[in-house]
């Protein structure tokens, strides 16, 4: 971020590594809770065994599709979103990143909306 303030004008290219470690941090900070947990089946297990309802079903009204049934799927939503947070997320900022580098109006615009 210190080149942003040095050159602004290279900053858009930093946001593809910064928008990746971001998403890799949120993995491995999920993969340790997981690991000290005693890994992917044990926490399904802890999570089934206690009768505690999921976050999001015990202050939400309405059930969403966020919100499964089972905590197994709870599971698998989180890796699933993490690897969007993580992936997909950086192919958008990168293509964005593109857009601004086209110089044009368009472009610019589409960089804006893909870096929020």
């Amino acid at each position: 971020v210190l080149i942003s303030f040095m050159e602004p004008y290279y900053y858009a290219l930093m946001e593809g590594p910064i928008t990746f470690i971001e998403g890799y941090s949120f993995i491995c900070f999920f993969t340790l809770i997981v690991v000290n947990c005693g890994g992917p089946k044990k926490l399904i297990q802890l999570m089934e065994e206690t009768d505690e309802p999921l976050v999001c079903t015990k202050y939400l009204c309405k059930r969403c599709k966020l919100c499964p049934d089972t905590k197994k799927e709870f599971y698998r939503n989180c890796n699933r979103y993490l690897f969007h947070f993580c992936w997909t997320r950086t192919i958008v900022t990168v293509l964005g990143t593109m857009c601004y580098y086209s110089k044009t109006k368009i472009g610019y615009l589409t960089y804006i909306a893909c870096s929020c």
